[in-house]
């Protein structure tokens, strides 16, 4: 499965799953939590990245996202190259 589908899958099964209490995290949050230089290109990659960050910082803390981003670097990287796990989520805990 191309990693379009999976992306758009993704999106949907996280949207499902974020409780939204704030609007997702802005591009500049995004960005200064994670501290990457380059974030992904695409909309869709873009969109679940934004999702699955929220998501942690809401359920684990800001910090924690800050501590770990390079792990969380790593985990997105592994997840764009292999697809997402059987739960339909990027591979993180």
């Amino acid at each position: 499965m191309e990693i379009s589908k999976l992306c758009a899958i993704l999106i949907d099964i996280l949207k499902l799953q974020v409780k939204v209490v704030a609007p997702l995290l802005s591009m500049d949050q995004l960005h200064n939590l994670l501290g990457w230089e380059e974030l992904p290109r695409t909309r869709d990659e873009l969109e679940v990245l934004r999702i699955w960050i929220d998501e942690l910082a809401q359920n684990k803390g800001e910090e924690l996202v800050r501590r770990h981003r390079v792990m969380l670097r790593d985990q997105w990287r592994y997840f764009v190259k292999h697809g997402v796990d059987k739960l339909g989520k990027p591979p993180i805990e």
